[in-house]
């Protein structure tokens, strides 16, 4: 299966102003759009630019049910490709989205800033 390329920023960049709104609602709504539409993708998180913590993580259980519950990252890592988009609004950091794609035969590179950025995330 071949990752969609740029599906991590055109989602950073539909959810920018929702975002920016502190609205959770509709960023899970759309979130959960793009995870119904991408089997390849397994988690989403949103991090706040300011204080580096989770604003919204959402996830596919065995059975493809997508889940916002509070859960460790880590544990879903496992056969999961990241990839690290920064979310931009009226030309402002707001802040970072990761998407984690299932593990594919196809490898994809992390750019310098996205594994800096993986080294801080709590």
């Amino acid at each position: 299966m071949q990752i969609k390329k740029n599906l991590d920023k055109g989602i950073s960049n539909s959810i920018a102003s929702s975002f920016y709104e502190l609205n959770e609602e509709e960023v899970e709504n759309i979130l959960k759009t793009y995870m119904q539409e991408n089997s390849q993708i397994k988690y989403i998180a949103v991090y706040d630019s300011l204080t580096n913590k989770r604003f919204l993580f959402l996830y596919k259980n065995r059975d493809s049910e997508i889940l916002n519950e509070s859960f460790d990252e880590t544990a879903l890592q496992i056969d999961c490709v990241p990839r690290i988009s920064e979310i931009i609004y009226k030309n402002e950091l707001i802040g970072r989205i990761k998407v984690c794609y299932k593990n594919t035969a196809e490898s994809i590179l992390l750019n310098d800033e996205e594994k800096k950025w993986l080294k801080h995330i709590p």
